[in-house]
């Protein structure tokens, strides 16, 4: 049923800028066509497109919200995009470079300057299970494990 993958915040049949929140994109796809008896791929994806959409968004807790990290060397257990993924999913945002303002710098091998411009500044600094205990317990948790200094 359509209502199980489209969530709609004012949604109105007449308004083609409509902003959907969707889950499913394909599966709407699917549905959109199948109502309108299209057999082309091409015409529902541009009838799909008419709408502004929005991808959906998990709105669990947001324990990071306010917190801004930096990323520097190489993760054994995330990738780069994993681990931005991990912090924005938990409300907190990344940043590529380090100032006074930066929260927490998770430094993995071969950190480079960012790692050197955080202890200068006294930002925290985590390696790879540090920001596991951020992700997991929170930032006053991972403060207390933090380097801050050489």
């Amino acid at each position: 049923m359509l209502s199980d993958v489209v969530r709609a915040r004012s949604v109105e049949p007449q308004e083609p800028e409509a902003e959907l929140v969707i889950e499913h994109r394909e599966a709407l796809i699917f549905m959109i066509c199948e109502a309108a008896e299209l057999e082309h791929m091409l015409m529902c994806e541009y009838l799909f497109a008419a709408f502004s959409l929005k991808e959906r968004t998990d709105e669990g807790p947001r324990p990071l919200e306010g917190i801004t990290v930096v990323l520097t060397g190489g993760l054994v257990d995330f990738s780069r995009d994993s681990a931005t993924e991990a912090v924005q999913r938990l409300g907190g945002k990344v940043s590529g470079s380090v100032s006074k303002k930066t929260s927490f710098v998770v430094a993995g091998d071969a950190p480079g300057s960012k790692y050197d411009k955080a202890l200068s500044l006294g930002v925290p600094v985590l390696d790879e299970r540090g920001f596991q205990v951020l992700l997991d317990e929170g930032p006053d948790a991972a403060r207390a494990i933090a380097v801050t200094s050489p």
